[in-house]
């Protein structure tokens, strides 16, 4: 199925890499293993955009893990909810994280630490958003009132992400 999801996506975007100076996706390698650089995190430029989409979608006993160059890769989240520590060395780091409701917030705060960043916009759902999740995070009656909540969020969480751009880009 992820190499079906891969060529539909490349039939979405051509052949697209991935882009831009930076880390940009956060596969893990399949064997388990928390290994930065080249051995755990596609880099810019290094895959199709539609293998680096299909490789985030792989997850063990529902979908096998995508081979890129050679490596295999699975969905980043079976590390880490955010995998903000892999931004080590950012100035300025938006964490989107919409289960953040659900699980504890050590790991993160562990992984911020680990990233230094000057600036720091964590986004994540609000009560009202919470609210309208509901209980079953896969009861597709609340997506609809979810993403509303959602909207609601968006001009704070626009005006924080200003201002982190702006701090982020004054540092030096």
């Amino acid at each position: 199925m992820p190499q079906e999801f891969a060529e539909a996506v490349q039939s979405a975007v051509g052949a697209a890499t991935v882009a831009g100076g930076r880390e940009v996706e956060q596969e893990a390698p399949d064997d388990g293993h928390d290994q930065r650089g080249s051995n755990g995190v596609i880099r810019a430029g290094g895959a199709p955009l539609p293998s680096a989409v299909a490789a985030s979608t792989a997850f063990p006993g529902i979908y096998p893990p995508i081979t890129i160059n050679g490596r295999r890769y699975m969905d980043g989240s079976l590390r880490s909810a955010t995998n903000a520590g892999l931004a080590a060395g950012a100035r300025t780091l938006v964490v989107i994280d919409p289960q953040a409701h659900l699980f504890p917030r050590e790991l993160l705060d562990q992984e911020l630490a680990v990233a230094g960043a000057h600036a720091v916009v964590t986004i994540e759902p609000d009560p009202a958003s919470i609210r309208a999740f509901g209980p079953d995070l896969n009861d597709r009656a609340a997506w609809g009132p979810a993403y509303q909540a959602g909207l609601g969020q968006a001009t704070d969480a626009a005006e924080q992400l200003r201002l982190a751009w702006r701090s982020g880009s004054d540092a030096n």
